[in-house]
């Protein structure tokens, strides 16, 4: 990061001259690998080297309000850029968490772990899932005509009715799911 040409940019800047396409191309195959926390820094230094947020996005090939999100992110507080390199959080839920946190007067580190606790509770499956998941799987048998196989093959005195093995294993897991003995995931 350090060693793309910025001074290279900064002089064109100064000299009305437009950036030299060999720079351009030097940046767009730099950003190309970076994750997002490292862009930001990019997009830090070209504003620092005299890039307007416009000339940035034209220089990384993105879009204005991208430019302006990494700009904004790349003001945020440690803890928050290591929670994004560390993937314990996204861009998107930063940049809120930053916005809300401005906007409260709270802390930022506290914004986004309240948020992640959030997603967490809503994440949670609901305990009325399982029930309708096996109904779902018991329609789905009634529409490929099992009860009849099964009654024909009963009217018919088989000890041992067929049915396709994909369906059987279907009303197994319907049957599991319906069952009161049988623990649920939590």
């Amino acid at each position: 990061m350090k060693d793309l040409p910025y001074e290279e940019v900064k002089t064109s800047l100064t000299s009305g001259e437009s950036i030299p396409a060999a720079v351009v191309q030097a940046f767009r195959i730099a950003l190309a690998g970076l994750r997002p926390h490292l862009a930001a820094q990019v997009y830090m230094n070209l504003s620092q080297a005299g890039c307007m947020d416009i000339e940035i996005a034209a220089i990384a090939g993105r879009s204005l309000r991208h430019v302006k999100t990494l700009l904004e992110f790349s003001k945020a507080p440690t803890g928050l850029v290591e929670m994004v390199a560390n993937r314990k959080a996204s861009i998107a839920s930063a940049h809120k968490a930053m916005r809300v946190a401005e906007a409260t007067g709270q802390d930022v580190m506290t914004v986004i772990q309240v948020a992640a606790q959030e997603e967490d509770r809503q994440r949670k499956p609901r305990k009325d899932r399982p029930v309708a998941a096996a109904k779902a799987v018991v329609r789905t048998l009634l529409k490929a005509k099992v009860p009849s196989q099964l009654r024909a093959g009963i009217a018919g005195g088989a000890e041992v009715v067929q049915i396709r093995t994909n369906d059987a294993q279907r009303l197994l897991n319907a049957l599991e799911q319906l069952s009161p003995t049988t623990k649920r995931r939590a």
